[in-house]
């Protein structure tokens, strides 16, 4: 049977309409005024329908209606109809104001009452649809959530464990925008005498980023970097990702690859439209490359490698433009020249702390804002 709250003082008007109530279906439950109709509200959950007069002691009908909307948890909405003898346009501000969805003039024609309602329910059944929708919704939102939870798993867990690969010491900073990054690297022995390594940032942000550096990723892995136990020369194996990932998921990418010979330091690598890297010897910083075409943008085109010589204590940091170009809050970039300082001033950290304390610089820089883009740095040093 449906519910209502009949709110109201006078007695032979509250008994004419709990029985012309009564006759419409609805279970009745009656108040002399607001504040013991608040009372029955509070205890009985299932009412969704209140008719209420405005004129009352303790609590009128307007604060009886005001009290009802600031309460923010009730389980489901309540129709609020206001009766009163008031006929002028401020009233009916007033009521509005106060949250009513209806009013009905005293003395209450019957049959204008019975349509009222019938309004009143149709509107919490499109509430109750609409709170369902709702929920479904955020059933929907909480598994994609969990999905990609999964997906942020899955892609740390492709992540190499800083640490050492014969001589060379890794290290690295990798915080993505959102669950998964559009950022990825990897460094990994290609034979007794070289280590590969790269680091690629696919355009744009969210899961269709992080799906392509997931495909990039796995065909670096399985791709043939090694001719006859040589290593391929890293220009080589840019163009074949480029003409390979031509309109792929209508992304591109840009990255960095190269090889390191850890019997004489000797650092060979090609640039493709990723930020310059930077070489650091004691206390001086250098960039390095000349920029190149990111992956996948056009079709045919010629990469270069250069090489460069680290010495025992040398450094050599790559970075996604999520690093310099992470602004702050007056909309200043973070900066390559800013990177090239921090590594000059705390050269002689070692390699985890001065990552630490990159990750510090960049956090305060942002005023512990979230990063608006995939920040990732990758570094390693020759030790002896």
């Amino acid at each position: 049977m449906k519910k209502i709250l009949l709110v109201e003082d006078a007695l032979e008007t509250r008994y004419v309409l709990s029985k012309t109530l009564q006759n419409y279906g609805y279970d009745v439950i009656t108040a002399e005024n607001g504040k013991e109709a608040w009372q029955i509200l509070e205890q009985q959950a299932d009412i969704q329908l209140v008719l209420s007069d405005w004129m009352m002691p303790l609590m009128d009908g307007i604060q009886l209606c005001q009290t009802i909307r600031k309460k923010q948890n009730w389980h489901s909405y309540i129709y609020f109809i206001l009766l009163t003898a008031k006929d002028d346009k401020d009233a009916v501000i007033q009521g509005m104001e106060a949250g009513a969805d209806d009013f009905l003039l005293k003395p209450v024609n019957l049959n204008e009452l019975r349509v009222r309602l019938n309004a009143g329910r149709r509107i919490i059944q499109l509430e109750k649809t609409l709170e369902s929708s709702k929920q479904k919704i955020q059933q929907a939102y909480d598994q994609v959530n969990l999905d990609l939870e999964s997906a942020a798993t899955m892609q740390q867990a492709l992540l190499p464990k800083p640490g050492r690969l014969g001589n060379i010491e890794f290290d690295w900073i990798f915080c993505p925008y959102r669950f998964v990054a559009g950022d990825m690297f990897n460094y990994f022995e290609l034979n007794d005498k070289y280590l590969g390594f790269y680091q690629l940032d696919v355009a744009g942000h969210g899961v269709s980023s992080a799906l392509l550096s997931f495909t990039v990723h796995h065909r670096i892995v399985n791709s043939l970097l090694l001719d006859n136990n040589i290593p391929v020369a890293p220009e080589k194996v840019i163009t074949a990702l480029n003409e390979e990932f031509q309109n792929s998921l209508d992304n591109y990418f840009t990255m960095i690859y190269g090889y390191i010979n850890k019997d004489n330091g000797e650092v060979c690598l090609t640039q493709a439209g990723h930020p310059k890297p930077i070489f650091v010897s004691g206390a001086n910083a250098k960039l390095y490359g000349d920029g190149g075409f990111p992956v996948g943008m056009l079709a045919d085109l010629e990469y270069q490698s250069f090489k460069l010589q680290l010495e025992v204590g040398d450094r050599f940091f790559i970075y996604s433009d999520g690093v310099t170009e992470c602004m702050n809050t007056e909309n200043e970039q973070f900066s390559e020249s800013r990177l090239v300082s921090l590594l000059e001033q705390y050269h002689d950290l070692s390699l985890n702390p001065l990552l630490k304390k990159i990750g510090t610089e960049l956090q305060t820089w942002r005023k512990e804002i979230p990063f608006d883009d995939d920040v990732t740095l990758l570094a390693f040093e020759r030790m002896l």
